[in-house]
């Protein structure tokens, strides 16, 4: 139903409007827990074959890529009840 062109208008409203009121943030204060708190387990547990920083950046990559997937998805959804809604 969305063309490629579509999903980049979508994904430049999130970098632009839902991203605008902190533009240094990367992920929202609630994945950023998710991501932490996964880390500080992990780092529990006594791994040490891996590195921290490096695997952070990447878990940071991962989820701002996700947020931003879950708005787009979102917004499809949203456009699809409000047509159904117009057109009954």
């Amino acid at each position: 139903m969305f063309s490629k062109i579509t999903n980049e208008i979508i994904r430049d409203l999130y970098e632009n409007v839902v991203k605008k009121e902190d533009r240094n943030r990367k992920v929202s204060r609630e994945t950023e827990k998710i991501v932490l708190d996964f880390l500080e387990e992990r780092r529990r547990t006594g791994s040490e074959d891996w590195e921290y920083a490096e695997f952070r950046s990447d878990l940071f990559m991962i989820a701002s890529g996700a947020e931003e997937n879950g708005f787009v998805e979102g917004f499809h959804l949203a456009v699809r009840l409000l047509m159904g809604c117009i057109t009954g």
